[in-house]
């Protein structure tokens, strides 16, 4: 990869760097050709070395100028729900996100959101979390009279009734996700992840909802850590209420995934702000593996659930897998960079491997192009006609985890140039 020009957009209204903390962002790296400025009076703090030219007093006049530079390459700080649809208009670039509270995942969220948006046959859709900060972000981003924003928490079920009125889908996303986190407070694990479900389930229920999806992991799968066990109750609690209410006109069904790359608190924003800050890369143990999937894919997968899940069914999306040693090994190439990589050791509630299809699973699923299904057991407690009936298993499987078959190291270098470029 060729050595990038470094595109800095500064929002008055928005300071996300002190001057000092700006000039050192900038200055530390000699991978960088040049560092461009869109607020000319900012330019004042950088010195000479610091390779820095105002570009433009507008987003119209930065554009025009950036697109004869002939750059491909955007690495941008500030808000980006703000700037890329009329930037990308503009300079028809590929966009490298770099930004510590800004993170990847959050542009493709904002491109996934603006594609519901668009959809016709969408008339509301209802947000309902704790995070005021974020929703107050997207009331004034997407400026959508669609998007309907509710303060609350899926633990109070009074919050809840009023929240699933009149509405035909309820996706519950709503989770405690760190492992570590839930290691050391797994009551609270239980209240949000199990708890907090079940009212989302039984508030939908009342209020006729046509069908509910709950996310799942595969930490749900032969759980070892609080949440994990958390989540793999919530998928029983489904298959439950699944043969509960099986002639109503609610559906339930979940959809279980491994690691969404680039989303919050994950593995390669970490790595690549170790390896373009020059510090010694962390990973945990260097057997460690783990399914790699793209956020288009996770909502593919969700939107696959609406469309064809039936009640009670466990939807999983196959993915590719890859060593975490290796994942650090290939952004180092794609930087053009030689670093140390430091073992740090497993954190409270790791697995060496994650699974997503457990043995027993397997000998049940149903195996498409690019899912699993499990369909719903709708056996009941009587067991005495399934031993008479029941059928001889014609084979043992393996289970589908990350160590199996991992990509090779050039398509795992293809993957990760797509994510970040």
């Amino acid at each position: 990869m060729s050595n990038p020009r470094i595109l800095f957009w500064h929002r008055k209204d928005l300071r996300i760097f002190d001057n000092q903390a700006l000039i050192k962002a900038f200055s530390f790296s000699n991978a960088i050709t040049s560092t461009y400025i869109l607020d000319k009076n900012y330019t004042n703090d950088f010195n000479a070395n610091s390779r820095a030219w105002f570009l433009g007093n507008s987003l119209q006049e930065l554009g025009n100028n950036w697109k004869k530079m002939g750059s491909r390459l955007v690495i941008k700080e500030g808000d980006p729900l703000f700037i890329i649809p009329q930037l990308a208009k503009i300079i028809d670039a590929k966009f490298i996100f770099w930004n510590k509270s800004i993170e990847p995942y959050e542009i493709n969220r904002d491109l996934q959101i603006k594609n519901f948006l668009k959809e016709k046959n969408i008339q509301e859709i209802r947000v309902f979390s704790r995070d005021e900060l974020k929703q107050d972000e997207m009331r004034k981003n997407y400026k959508n009279s669609k998007l309907k924003f509710i303060i609350g928490d899926v633990r109070d079920r009074d919050t809840l009734k009023n929240v699933t009125k009149g509405i035909d889908l309820i996706f519950h996303a709503a989770a405690l996700k760190q492992v570590p986190s839930c290691e050391f407070f797994p009551d609270e694990a239980i209240k949000t992840n199990f708890l907090g479900s079940k009212n989302v389930i039984d508030s939908g229920i009342k209020e006729n909802v046509k069908k509910i999806i709950l996310l799942s992991t595969d930490k749900a799968v032969g759980p070892i850590n609080a949440m994990g066990m958390s989540k793999a109750l919530m998928e029983k609690l489904v298959l439950s209420y699944a043969k509960k209410f099986e002639l109503k006109k609610t559906s339930i069904c979940c959809v279980r995934y491994g690691n969404v790359m680039s989303s919050r608190g994950s593995v390669i924003p970490l790595f690549i702000k170790q390896i373009i800050s020059n510090n010694p890369v962390t990973i945990t143990d260097i057997k460690m593996t783990r399914f790699l999937m793209f956020l288009e894919d996770a909502i593919d997968l969700v939107k696959y659930a609406a469309n064809k899940g039936k009640n009670g069914e466990i939807l999983i999306k196959k993915a590719p897998s890859a060593k975490i040693i290796d994942v650090a090994k290939e952004l180092f190439k794609i930087y053009n960079k030689k670093q140390n990589i430091k073992t740090m050791g497993i954190r409270h509630g790791e697995k060496i491997h994650e699974t997503l299809v457990s043995m027993n699973e397997m000998t049940y699923a149903i195996e498409q192009k690019n899912f699993f299904i499990l369909p719903l057991d709708t056996r009941d407690l009587n067991y005495k006609s399934y031993f008479a009936k029941g059928k001889k298993r014609e084979k043992t499987l393996k289970d589908y985890n990350s160590s199996q078959k991992n990509i090779s190291n050039i398509k795992l270098n293809n993957l990760l140039k797509k994510l970040i470029k």
